[in-house]
């Protein structure tokens, strides 16, 4: 989920992580062959700058690419989040799946006009750029264990949100998991997609290297 600036700013320091281990004795291997060229092409949406610094730590001889994939644009209908945000009362939840989902909202009604609700995000950086629109924001509930929706659940006092109203902020598609587990538990759960999820052009000058690692 987007974090931080775009991959082709300057590289922060090394990761110690799994992922750098795994990289370090995967691709090193690899791109030590005469035969491969050290480039490798980054495919997460622009702003997971993490992964290029744990790919530098590896490997800082190779180059890296921008390739993502994906890109993301407000609603195609904008009327018609717009039309879920304003139906909530300060009684509801407000579940916020992605910093990119806080501030795709934002710009369709300003968080800090929105009633005194609960809120919720799926972790740190979400509730970062909760705090970055709406520096009043009341507290914000977050998982104490895994950052992702199952840690989110986790720290819900889901035996109390029965019969209540759940919005869910995110995209036009992605996993159903929260939304399914808060009906099962008697809330009523809808989400309100924010933005969405794109194709992005290739603008990677990938013809002239005869090998390719794609991340």
């Amino acid at each position: 989920m987007n974090n931080g600036a775009p991959l082709s700013a300057p590289l922060s320091a090394p990761l110690s992580s799994p992922l750098s281990s795994t990289l370090s004795s995967t691709l090193s291997s690899t791109l030590s062959s005469p035969k491969a060229s050290p480039l490798i092409a980054l495919t997460r949406p622009v702003g997971n700058q993490r992964l290029a610094a744990a790919v530098h730590a590896c490997l800082p001889q190779a180059e890296l690419i921008d390739w993502p994939l994906l890109t993301f644009a407000p609603p195609p209908h904008p009327a018609i989040p717009i039309a879920k945000i304003n139906q909530i009362t300060q009684d509801d939840w407000l579940i916020f799946v992605s910093p990119r989902a806080v501030h795709f909202a934002h710009a369709l009604r300003p968080l800090n006009t929105l009633p005194a609700c609960r809120w919720a995000a799926v972790g740190t950086a979400t509730a970062a750029a909760l705090r970055e629109v709406f520096p009043a924001v009341p507290p914000v509930l977050l998982p104490t264990t895994t950052q992702d929706s199952e840690g989110l659940l986790r720290a819900l006092p889901l035996g109390a949100m029965r019969g209540q109203q759940v919005w869910i902020f995110r995209g036009d598609t992605g996993r159903e998991h929260l939304k399914e587990a808060l009906i099962a538990a008697g809330a009523r759960a809808e989400p309100i997609p924010v933005y969405q999820r794109l194709c992005a052009p290739s603008q990677a000058p990938i013809e002239r290297w005869p090998t390719l690692w794609v991340i």
